[in-house]
């Protein structure tokens, strides 16, 4: 036994989302048909490299009014399912551009290709690239929201980390946070302990505030 009188077997189980919602396959090629229409309805500036690496590459959604804030989406997939991509989640930012909000969907290099160290280095790095270059698009580079689902909620919540220590790059540590505007939604499952049924699900969005 592994872990509270669960085997390797169940400890799996408890955490394949996927294989406790019966439609999931269904859902995940509806999400991947909606976000295609929207890429071909909307125009954005698509594969942006915020690093060196194959999938550490953003793709960038303006509003109406590019000068208006940026929410930085981070997708999940447990760290590691290679299905989880950027393009899949494009879907999300219909809403938010609709209502005057940028989109940038982030991805990032999985497990076991990369440890969680360098990905969490990744994804603040991406935080940091859009604060650099949001002003290239016209955007506006000193409101910038974190938000992700599943393992891009715990993503999102490291991101703030740098904000206060730096940690990632240099230009976070040039960013704070202010608090006043951070929200936490309970939306998105990565719960670090495993259950025998349903899953604790948080979602986790920050806005930064460069002072």
């Amino acid at each position: 036994m592994l872990y509270r009188g669960m085997d390797r077997a169940q400890l799996d189980a408890a955490y394949n989302n996927l294989a406790a919602v019966t439609a999931s396959a269904k859902l995940l090629a509806d999400w991947a048909a909606r976000s295609a229409r929207f890429r071909e309805r909307h125009r954005g500036h698509l594969g942006l490299a915020y690093g060196e690496q194959p999938r550490e590459r953003l793709d960038l959604f303006l509003a109406g009014n590019p000068a208006a804030p940026t929410l930085a989406y981070i997708h999940g997939g447990y760290w590691q399912m290679t299905h989880q991509t950027k393009e899949m989640y494009s879907a999300l930012a219909e809403g938010a551009v609709s209502h005057g909000l940028n989109v940038a969907v982030v991805e990032y290099t999985l497990a076991p290709e990369a440890r969680m160290d360098r990905i969490v280095g990744e994804v603040r790095h991406a935080i940091s690239w859009l604060h650099e270059h949001l002003g290239d698009y016209g955007a506006d580079p000193g409101r910038i929201y974190v938000a992700g689902h599943s393992a891009g909620g715990h993503l999102a919540a490291m991101t703030m980390l740098s904000a206060r220590s730096g940690a990632g790059s240099q230009s976070a540590a040039s960013m704070t946070l202010n608090r006043s505007a951070s929200t936490i939604s309970m939306r998105s499952s990565g719960s670090t302990r495993p259950r025998r049924s349903a899953t604790a699900r948080c979602s986790i969005s920050r806005r930064w505030q460069v002072r």
